[in-house]
């Protein structure tokens, strides 16, 4: 019984020895020279080192052509990339949230705000990210914190001017009050 000889390797996919990379390297940049001795003695220096080193130029240019990276590895690598931002996204709220000792009061998905002012000054402070660009100068800022501060104290009231500052940014994040 013969055996069939192991199909061969598609050398455009293979890695090249790091040594060869460096010396071909070298060669390409004496190809620029202009001295065209030089630049002819670097073209057959390259001629010697494929040959030394058993690297077909038709596969060297096929591995210049070609990614070193397949498709499919590409995007594992893609999908990865994706994974580790969402965690990191989720990583920095909750890291976030805990520094500012604010709870999830709501889901923003029709909050009911009419518990307690604390429970909305808490998740205005957790999405203000959310407002619309107009809401998110200064000023508004310094205000979200103030109540979140406040928020902390329990024996605090909020006059009705910061009262419906904050109700307004509630609504403009979707929370509503029932």
């Amino acid at each position: 019984m013969t055996q069939a000889p192991n199909p061969k390797p598609n050398l455009a996919n293979t890695r090249l020895d790091p040594d060869v990379v460096e010396k071909l390297g070298k060669v390409f940049s004496l190809m620029e020279s202009a001295s065209d001795g030089e630049a002819l003695a670097a073209v057959r220096t390259l001629n010697r080192v494929l040959k030394a080193n058993d690297v077909d130029p038709h596969v060297l240019v096929a591995r210049m052509k070609n990614s070193w990276v397949s498709d499919e590895h590409k995007a594992q690598f893609t999908a990865k990339v994706e994974q580790a931002r969402a965690a990191g996204r989720a990583e920095g709220e909750r890291e976030a949230t805990a520094r500012l000792g604010l709870r999830d009061d709501f889901d923003g998905d029709g909050a009911d705000a009419s518990a307690d002012w604390r429970l909305v000054a808490r998740f205005v402070g957790r999405e203000r990210h959310r407002l619309p660009l107009r809401n998110r100068d200064d000023r508004t800022s310094d205000f979200i914190d103030s109540m979140v501060a406040l928020a902390a104290s329990p024996h605090t009231d909020l006059s009705p001017a910061r009262a419906n500052w904050l109700f307004d940014l509630f609504g403009k994040l979707g929370g509503k009050i029932t």
